[in-house]
């Protein structure tokens, strides 16, 4: 008996020697304790700005030295390096701003993609040479290169009477429509 009286005895001088840890969580007293230890913050906490939240906010030591650099300037060389993709933007604005200039001024023979496909599709109902010679003269075109340009390239003509449906997997029924190659009436003429 004397043995488990003695064990408890130490035990009890050992917890009082040995502070607790960390993570053993706060207790009362040690929350009263920090609590004394800390300096009044009454008053310095606030929604608006007093002159103690002016004051501590202040630096001066940054102030100063900010003063004392100056503005910055900002030169070419300054400029942090120019990535791929701003590099082919410019090139694309460049050309772009190229095409524009060049538009302005009277080419002859030159036209755009969408241009063009007009231009075919208006090719296609000519059934005089006056007809031909219009279309030419109102899209800058010799009438050599549009009798040409219809020899080897075509818009795509849609017939109505080659429409066919056709169902995906889902049983939804899509107009499908074959493109086919039509000649102006002109151009029949032409080999006969």
């Amino acid at each position: 008996m004397g043995a488990s009286s003695s064990k408890a005895a130490r035990q009890a001088t050992q917890a009082a020697a040995k502070p607790r840890p960390s993570w053993a969580g706060a207790t009362a007293e040690s929350i009263e304790a920090a609590a004394r230890a800390r300096p009044s913050t009454v008053g310095r906490a606030s929604a608006t700005k007093d002159e103690f939240i002016k004051q501590d906010s202040q630096d001066p030591q940054l102030l100063a030295q900010l003063n004392r650099l100056g503005p910055v300037s900002v030169t070419p060389q300054n400029m942090p390096f120019q990535t791929a993709q701003s590099v082919r933007m410019a090139r694309i604005y460049q050309s772009r701003q190229a095409n524009e200039e060049l538009q302005e001024t009277d080419q002859r023979n030159r036209t755009s993609a969408s241009s063009l496909a007009d231009m075919l599709n208006e090719r296609k109902e000519a059934r005089t040479q006056a007809d031909l010679v219009n279309i030419a003269k109102d899209y800058s075109v010799d009438v050599e290169v549009l009798n040409t340009l219809a020899r080897y390239v075509n818009a795509p003509t849609v017939g109505p009477q080659i429409q066919r449906e056709i169902k995906d997997e889902d049983d939804e029924g899509m107009p499908k429509f074959n493109a086919h190659w039509t000649t102006a009436p002109i151009d029949a003429q032409v080999k006969k």
